[in-house]
């Protein structure tokens, strides 16, 4: 109810009963008190009455139509029923950040300590509430109100935010910007959980774009991270969030210590996500390296992103990094660093394979071996040259007329050595 009707519900039934009633003159008095609890109330109003509840879980089980026009989806709940023919009607996936953040949807952003992910998570957040930063690191598509859980650094959250509005908004400040802290966690009661959702929703009532948590170790704090079910739990209070809040959820995550090219916990964690994207740095660089290794309704990224830290001075004269997109030179070296990766691999299994061939092949009659041409076998029903071109820095494999059973083989071999190779460097 609104705050007018509710001071008219107040001074006609509630104040009767109370003793003693609230005179004429303590009207304005019982007003404040209602504004009071409109602006400052962490919960929707009346929900710790029976009536409030009854009605709320009705309103939660009463089917709505969701789809589109000629569709006949209805929604119950969080489950969403759609006949055959209304499945026709269900429309792709729409991006939040082209090519990174699905709308609708629960995104993992992980790496190790020290690499930088709460900034690059910052950049993200700040750029889907703010819609169009200068010299931005991303595409928004769907720009909207953010909700930020943060689990520690609330004190200096405020220079870091300060000092990307800097960089990349000329100095103003993100309105659509909300931050919460602590998290909430999978163990939480679900009237605080109300509250948190409640609160969040009285400051946007249309709901937000993006739900970020910082970290999703903290929002299953007092719970196992390597247990199956505890992880579900996660699962669970993501969709709840985005359920409840809309948009799409990003938790931040750290790295196992045995492996760092995964999550840390059970592997329910990266299974049930949408979306997964690893953070790596090297050393002491301010450049880091997002590896897309999950999504689940496009494709993966063919090569890893680049977000390079900038030292800012915000006005107040306090300094902070601040990420946004790469340098020109950035660039480059990364060019120079996958061709020197790409030679370094193909440099060793050429020499292997060369080596391979001539041992299998140099008391065979018609082979001929140059150092500096590679290997030619000349076999039954033609022949196969294997060589590291004097022209070009690769590899070259090449069969010529019809080649014979071991000549085909010996090819198809070369390839899958080469393409393993490759694969498992990541380049």
């Amino acid at each position: 109810i609104s705050q007018p009707r509710a001071s008219e519900l107040m001074w006609e039934h509630w104040n009767p009963r109370c003793n003693p009633p609230w005179g004429e003159d303590e009207h304005d008095h019982l007003e404040q008190k209602i504004r009071n609890a409109y602006r400052y109330n962490t919960s929707p109003p009346g929900n710790l009455t029976p009536e409030y509840r009854t009605a709320k879980a009705k309103l939660l089980f009463e089917p709505q139509d969701t789809g589109p026009k000629d569709s006949d989806e209805k929604t119950v709940g969080r489950f969403r029923f759609v006949s055959r023919a209304g499945m026709e009607h269900i429309e792709p996936p729409e991006w939040i950040i082209k090519d990174l953040l699905p709308d609708e949807s629960y995104a993992i952003l992980f790496g190790p300590w020290g690499s930088f992910k709460t900034f690059v998570a910052l950049d993200m957040a700040l750029s889907i509430a703010c819609g169009f930063p200068v010299d931005s690191t991303w595409e928004v598509v769907q720009p909207g109100p953010v909700l930020f859980a943060l689990s520690e650094g609330r004190s200096s959250i405020t220079k870091r935010v300060t000092g990307w509005e800097s960089l990349h908004f000329a100095g103003a400040m993100v309105s659509d910007f909300v931050l919460v802290d602590p998290v909430p966690t999978t163990t939480v009661s679900e009237e605080a959980l109300d509250a948190f959702v409640g609160e969040a929703l009285r400051r946007h009532p249309n709901g937000y774009k993006a739900v970020f948590i910082d970290t999703l170790g903290r929002a299953m704090e007092g719970a196992d991270e390597n247990s199956q079910r505890d992880a579900s739990a996660m699962t669970t209070l993501a969709h709840r969030l985005r359920h409840d809040l809309g948009g799409s959820v990003l938790a931040l995550h750290h790295t196992g210590h045995q492996d760092d090219r995964r999550p840390r916990g059970s592997s329910v964690i990266g299974a049930d996500a949408d979306t997964m994207v690893r953070v790596a740095r090297r050393g002491k660089d301010r450049l880091v390296r997002l590896h897309m290794t999950k999504q689940k309704d496009a494709p993966e990224w063919d090569k890893p992103r680049l977000v390079r830290l900038h030292d800012v001075r915000t006005s107040l004269g306090a300094s902070t990094l601040v990420a946004g997109p790469p340098t020109e030179e950035d660039l480059k070296e990364k060019t120079r660093e996958q061709e020197a990766a790409v030679m370094e691999v193909l440099d060793r299994e050429v020499k292997a394979i060369l080596a391979a061939v001539t041992a299998a092949y140099v008391d065979r009659p018609g082979a001929r071996i140059d150092d500096a041409d590679g290997v030619r076998v000349d076999l039954a029903e033609g022949w196969v040259h294997v060589r590291a071109s004097n022209t070009e820095d690769i590899m070259r494999i090449t069969a010529e007329a019809p080649p014979g059973g071991a000549a085909e083989a010996m090819a198809r071999e070369a390839r899958m050595i080469v393409d393993g190779i490759l694969g498992e460097s990541g380049e």
